[in-house]
């Protein structure tokens, strides 16, 4: 099954269950280890973030497409983006790169791609706890306006298989328990 038969698949669902009446949104990913590809596809959420540690740039790889349950018949997309040793991939939602300071000025993605130049020697368990903590900082008291999740994984393509190496709670008054996966390099 390819990221779009998925995506597809998903899309039916919500339609015939909710009518219309709900959506959801999603990142899916595939990874092919021994081809070096990453397949995805984007139903509503933010671009996927590629950190190219061999080049020292990112990129942001993207497919505006709806949200699932939104429109009758629309058929999704996948992109496939080729895989490097030493690459950083970033899930991250909407709600951190739009997350207010007192002024209500956005935390953005500019913060988010410094911040991962500045530590891209991390793992990606270290990065992700850098930047929720750049991400709680620029909030300091606001509230968030929207859940805040960030999933990295480094490629190693050595290792074959990832393994969650910490999941934390956090509670969010408007938004009830949001859980984060990180998973380790």
């Amino acid at each position: 099954r390819t990221a779009r038969n998925q995506a597809d698949e998903q899309h039916r669902i919500i339609l015939d269950h909710f009518h219309n009446e709900r959506f959801a949104t999603f990142f899916l990913v595939m990874i092919d280890v021994e081809k070096r590809e990453l397949t995805f596809t984007n139903a509503g959420h933010a671009p996927l973030f590629l950190y190219r540690g061999a080049e020292d740039r990112i990129l942001m790889e993207d497919i505006e497409d709806v949200p699932v349950g939104v429109i009758e018949g629309y058929a999704y997309q996948e992109k496939t983006v080729a895989i490097q040793p030493g690459d950083m991939i970033l899930f991250v939602t909407d709600g951190i790169l739009e997350a207010p300071n007192g002024a209500g000025v956005q935390f953005q993605t500019e913060r988010l791609e410094k911040l991962v130049r500045a530590h891209r020697e991390l793992g990606a368990k270290e990065l992700v706890e850098k930047i929720f903590a750049a991400a709680e900082d620029h909030m300091k008291d606001s509230a968030p306006v929207d859940d805040m999740t960030l999933m990295a994984l480094r490629f190693n393509p050595s290792q074959r298989s990832l393994r969650p190496c910490r999941t934390s709670p956090r509670r969010h008054v408007r938004y009830g328990e949001q859980m984060h996966i990180h998973f380790c390099p």
